[in-house]
Formats: C-alpha cells, sequence, structure tokens
C-alpha cells in the first residue's frame, strides 16, 4: 500500500470537515450555495436527478495527493444527504480527463474513470447505493486489462435491470462493454468502432435507447489534421450492430473543432438527437438520427441554429422536449474579430429540423461589448427552455445568469435572473430538473487550483432559493403523495435522512409515517 492510500482516513476527514454538511439554497446572488469547498480544488461537476427526489453531483476533487473521484448525494433544497461526499477512488493523477456518470432506475449512481490505483492505467466503473456503499466493492470493476494501449475519457450510461453502458477510448478506437447489475462485463469481447480504415474513433458519448440497446458516438479522423466527424452505431444486448454499416455519420461535411467530443440525447424513440458546432465557419447544429436504422431526419448535414453565418455560434448545448417534439438549444454568439458576445437560444421541430423561433433565434442575452458570454447550458421547464450562462467582464469577474422562454421564444423573466454575482470566475455549467417548480445550476467557481463548486435553484418565476413550501408528505416533490413517498420514509426509516423526514425532527419515525399516510393521494 502506498503512502497515498494510507492516508485515506485522514483525507477522508479532513473533506468531511471542509464540505456544506446542510447547504438549502441560497436566497442571495452575492452567496451562492456552495456544495463541495475546502482545501485544493473540486471540479468538472455533474449532476442527474434522483427518481425518488434530490440529485447526485460527480465531481473531482484534489483535496488529497491526487485527483479522487467524489459523489455526493443532496435533496432538493440542497441539504447533503451523506453528510459528506463520498470518495468513490482515492486517485493519484496531477490531472483530469472527462468521465462518465449515470443513474439507474433504482437510484445507484454509476461512474467510469480512468483509474491509476493498478500499475497500468484503467478504466473503471463504480456503482454507488443510494446509502453512499460501493456495490461493486472499493476497487470497482476494471473494464479494460493491462495493455500498451493508453485508456481515456470513459462514458457512461444506465440500462434497464440496474445494467450499464460503458464507453471509453482505447488506443485510438471507440471502445463499448455492457456492464451487469453486479459489475460482470457481459460481452466477452468489447465492441470497439472501425470502418476498416486507418481512421481512429475517438468515444464521445453512449446513451441507452430506451429498449436496452446502447447507442454509441464517436469522433472520427484520419491523423492529426483530418476533418473530425461525428459517427454512431446502436448495439444490441449482445452487442451487435444495428446501424448502417460500419458506422452513421451524423453530418457529410464539416470538422468538428480539435478536442470537441459532444454528447448527444436519447431521443426514447430508439434515436438520437445530436447538437454540435463545425468550424469554417464556426456555426453550430443540430440532427437527429432515426431509431430504425440511424438514418439523418434533418438532412445530411443537419439544422444549422441560424440561416446566416455573419457571428460565430459556438458551444451549444440542447434539450429534448419529447411530449411537444421540440429540441432547444442555445449558443454563445460573437462578432468575429470584436469584443461583441451574447446567447442565443432556437428551437427546432423534431421530425424535420425546421426552425420555429425565426431564421435568426432570440437572444436570452444581447449582443453587447463585453469580454465574453460563455457555457451556456440548456435546461427544460413544463413550458419550455431556461438557458443559464456566463457573463464575464474581465478574466476573473463573472455573472451567472438565466432567462427562461415559452414554447413560442418570448422571454418569460422582464430581465435575466442573476444567480451569482461578481465571483472570480464560473464555468463548468450544468443544470438539471430536481423539482417540480425549478432547476438548479452548479458550476465551478474561483481560482484555480482553489475552485469550489457552487449551485443554486431558480423558481420557475425567476426567484432564486428553495421551492416554496409544499406538502409535508410528498417526499419527492413531485405534487402527489403516494407510494414512492412512503418508500422514501421507510428508506430511511431510524435515520437522520432528510427525505424521509417530514416533520423536520432530524428522526426518521412513526411520526414521518403517519405524515405521509395522513396526505395519501394529496
Amino acid at each position: 500500500m502506498t503512502p497515498h492510500h494510507q492516508s485515506f482516513a485522514t483525507l477522508a476527514s479532513a473533506f468531511i470537515l471542509a464540505c456544506t454538511a446542510s447547504a438549502d439554497w441560497s436566497t442571495s446572488a452575492t452567496a451562492p450555495t456552495t456544495l463541495a469547498g475546502g482545501v485544493g480544488e473540486q471540479s468538472q461537476p455533474k449532476i442527474l436527478p434522483i427518481p425518488s427526489g434530490g440529485f447526485y453531483m460527480s465531481f473531482y476533487s484534489s483535496t488529497g495527493l491526487g485527483y479522487d473521484m467524489m459523489l455526493a448525494r443532496f435533496d432538493s433544497a440542497g441539504n447533503a444527504v451523506w453528510g459528506a461526499p463520498v470518495m468513490v477512488a482515492d486517485l493519484s493523477q496531477s490531472s483530469t480527463q472527462d468521465y462518465g456518470f449515470a443513474v439507474d432506475e433504482f437510484g445507484n449512481a454509476g461512474l467510469a474513470f480512468r483509474d491509476d490505483r493498478t500499475p497500468v492505467v484503467q478504466i473503471t466503473a463504480a456503482k454507488i447505493t443510494l446509502a453512499g456503499s460501493a456495490s461493486w466493492g472499493p476497487g470497482g470493476a476494471q473494464m479494460t486489462a493491462n495493455t500498451a494501449d493508453s485508456s481515456n475519457s470513459p462514458k457512461m450510461c444506465s440500462l434497464v435491470g440496474g445494467k450499464f453502458g460503458v464507453g471509453w477510448t482505447q488506443g485510438n478506437k471507440a471502445t463499448v462493454q455492457r456492464v451487469s447489475a453486479t459489475g460482470g462485463k457481459e460481452w466477452l469481447i468489447p465492441y470497439t468502432m472501425s470502418d476498416g480504415t486507418t481512421a481512429g474513433f475517438t468515444c464521445s458519448d453512449v446513451k441507452d435507447d430506451g429498449a436496452g440497446n446502447i447507442i454509441v458516438a464517436a469522433v472520427r479522423a484520419v491523423g492529426f489534421s483530418g476533418a473530425k466527424v461525428l459517427h454512431a452505431q446502436k448495439l444490441s444486448p449482445l452487442g451487435v450492430a444495428m446501424w448502417t454499416s460500419p458506422t452513421a455519420p451524423v453530418f457529410s461535411t464539416g470538422s468538428l473543432q480539435f478536442g470537441n467530443s459532444p454528447p448527444f440525447i436519447a431521443d426514447g424513440s430508439g434515436g438520437a438527437i445530436f447538437c454540435y458546432y463545425l468550424t469554417g465557419p464556426l456555426q453550430s447544429w443540430v440532427q437527429r438520427l432515426g431509431g430504425a436504422t440511424g438514418a439523418r431526419m434533418f438532412g445530411t448535414n443537419g439544422s444549422s441554429v441560424t440561416s446566416t453565418t455573419t457571428n460565430e455560434r459556438v458551444s451549444p448545448t440542447a434539450v429534448w422536449d419529447q411530449s411537444a417534439n421540440r429540441i432547444y438549444a442555445s449558443w454563445s454568439e460573437h462578432v468575429a474579430s470584436t469584443s461583441m458576445f451574447g446567447i442565443g437560444v432556437q428551437s427546432f421541430d423534431g421530425t424535420t429540423g425546421a426552425r420555429q423561433w425565426g431564421n435568426l433565434g432570440v437572444m436570452a442575452a444581447e449582443m453587447e461589448t463585453v469580454y465574453s458570454y460563455t457555457w451556456a447550458a440548456t435546461g427544460l421547464t413544463p413550458s419550455g427552455p431556461v438557458v443559464f450562462f456566463n457573463r464575464s467582464t474581465a478574466a476573473v469577474n463573472s455573472d451567472v445568469r438565466a432567462q427562461r422562454f415559452n414554447a413560442q421564444g418570448v422571454a418569460q423573466w422582464s430581465t435575466p435572473t442573476t444567480l451569482a454575482q461578481n465571483t472570480a470566475s464560473a464555468y463548468r455549467l450544468v443544470t438539471s430538473r430536481v423539482d417540480g417548480e425549478g432547476s438548479v445550476l452548479l458550476w465551478e467557481g474561483g481560482d484555480t487550483g482553489t475552485n469550489d463548486l457552487l449551485g443554486a435553484r431558480v423558481g420557475d418565476d425567476g426567484v432564486l432559493g428553495p421551492a416554496p413550501v409544499s406538502n409535508p408528505a410528498d417526499r419527492n416533490g413531485d405534487n402527489l403523495v403516494d407510494g414512492v413517498d412512503l418508500g422514501l420514509v421507510l428508506a430511511a426509516f431510524a435515520s437522520s435522512d432528510p427525505v424521509g423526514d417530514a416533520d423536520q425532527s432530524g428522526l426518521v419515525d412513526g411520526s414521518d409515517l403517519a405524515i405521509v399516510l395522513a396526505g395519501w393521494g394529496g
């Protein structure tokens, strides 16, 4: 055992002292909620809702001697359910890469990351239960074997039955493995994306198609200077390719920017929705691949967010409203060779890809002379999108803002809501819907090497802070008291878990059970 691993208990104790145990959403833009802080850097946050209520936040922490893989659980009010984050893997790496994060139907969290605890760096997958325990043991489940090929940038998706799909780049090939609920590899030989040429494929994302199949996306390139083109393939539970052989290109002409590996959205009908930007000129696009064959539904090159290329439009994010058959995308807009920036938003018909908000879209932040507008993050409310972004007047002076739109593209707040004001920096914005009346945004804030993870909740009315006081029997905040709420109380019985503590007494007991039963059906 190395000295780094011998210090696990000491590091964990220090981290517990450094982190916020009871956050609750701040109502002040000058004092956003700190979700993870303390010594070192907390970086690359991701957020996913838990089916029973609340959310997980995954991230890297350099509190110890390397960037460790961490996971925290919060209730919908922003309170830390576990008191302190769980250290998923005590790593020694001095830098970070992207990692995979998913939540299964039972509320277990899955993480896939680059693991240096073994003699040769491998890709490891871990499963963490709602109670914070490592379901697949402290070492997790290794996806790779000791090999001279480098293993990089893993991705992860949940599958029915508590299973997971894991994708990564092995050498210069996108590789996928299907993992059982107990952490076993279901495919004797993992799937490797190839088209029979010298092209390399870098894994970009993996998603469940809704029927137990895995969709994998990868960036294809021949050599360093070759065009970077998104490709996708669907894999059956047996690992058999289901779409056009060898792979389905997402767009026919143009190139992604070097190092860009955009994620995608499973459309719930077996297909996939992509949102990306291309170089020469710098413009953002959306594309949808049909579930049956992977055919491009929005033409050979997708649908551009506007009809012009006058301004640069980069770093888009998107959400999919399946019930309304609408895709919403937002992006950072820039007048080339100037200091004019803004944030644009567009809506697309989900079947044809036709732009719904005019040829230019609408602006969440009007063009102005400013240091930058960046990190557009798109969320979804019941009536339309909400767009978060960072407005910087200098390299170390940022405001985090948001604007909500209805389905017709009309701004719903008279001015953008400010979630954080005059922060040193704010980046890697990520958002999720964790209750029925508002959205949560997380971001990395502070100076390099000492960043904390901050967050805010904004209601659909544009007001910061916790959700309005609701029925205490409704433990998951879905405006219905049913078996899910009863299950939360029973699962937390005799503990101090706030998810089950209906009367806020600090103990989940018969009183909480009585509150849920009395409110049944309400």
